[in-house]
């Protein structure tokens, strides 16, 4: 069961820092009329940091929720076979 748990957690942690970057330029990119100049001017005026600013808020809400469906799916899984 903390096998499942921590692979659950390690699981939302990985997406997020992955996918947090590409949800921002999405939403930048539907705010904006521009849509290559918001990306760059973002990335020359704050660098790489401005893609994960914000990103503690949705670690810090997601990687318990894949930790809790992760062990819950494990269980039923093991319970089933």
């Amino acid at each position: 069961m903390l096998d499942e748990s921590i692979a659950g957690f390690a699981a939302g942690a990985a997406a997020t820092l992955v996918l947090h970057p590409m949800d921002l330029l999405k939403t930048r990119l539907q705010l904006s009329r521009s849509s290559l100049s918001s990306i760059f001017s973002t990335l020359n005026q704050s660098g790489m940091q401005a893609y994960y600013r914000g990103v503690s808020p949705n670690l810090a809400g997601i990687s318990p929720i894949n930790d809790r469906i992760n062990s819950i799916l494990g269980n039923l899984l093991w319970t089933i076979c």
